[in-house]
């Protein structure tokens, strides 16, 4: 039996830019983050992207906000582990090199919200399920993310996300 696919909001964090309810029981300090100047944000966006076409995983949402990324993409669940490692492991390696850098890029977990009924069953954008209410509003959350944090748009980063995002006009 083949196993479909779903939609899953990921968060994917800087490393050192989060402190758990765990680490701050047990008293673990993080040490310095390494913020993204919108340049940073746009030259990972690119990579995320190439990664994204390479591995041939469908985004409908995405944005980055100096310290993580937000993004919608289609995984089945049982791969969807190792979908983020893909993504994690090939964007921190380009990243560090192209910035001749050694460590840790991204935080050691990641963040997924399945978007409850979003089983895929189709091969255009009528295979969503009407029961949308999740789904719209992870993408609208992800879209106004920079606003929320108060960060400045940028037309050059807007085209970029609009290049390798799956429309989602209809929503």
């Amino acid at each position: 039996m083949d196993e479909h696919p779903f939609l899953y909001h990921i968060v994917l964090t800087l490393h050192n830019s989060r402190t758990s309810r765990r680490m701050y029981k047990l008293g673990i300090r993080t040490g310095p983050v390494h913020y993204l100047k919108i340049e940073d944000e746009i030259e990972l966006t690119a990579i995320i992207k190439s990664i994204l076409v390479e591995e041939n995983i469908p985004c409908y949402a995405y944005n980055v906000c100096r310290d993580h990324v937000h993004m919608v993409i289609e995984s089945t669940d049982s791969e969807l582990s190792n979908t983020i490692k893909v993504i994690k492991g090939k964007s921190a390696f380009m990243y560090n090199r192209s910035k001749d850098i050694e460590g840790a890029f991204w935080s050691q977990k990641f963040f997924s919200a399945d978007l409850d009924n979003w089983k895929i069953v189709g091969p255009d954008l009528s295979r969503f399920s009407k029961r949308d209410s999740y789904f719209r509003n992870a993408v609208n959350y992800i879209r106004n993310n920079r606003e929320k944090h108060g960060l400045p748009e940028s037309e050059e980063l807007n085209e970029l996300i609009s290049s390798f995002v799956i429309s989602s006009e209809w929503i």
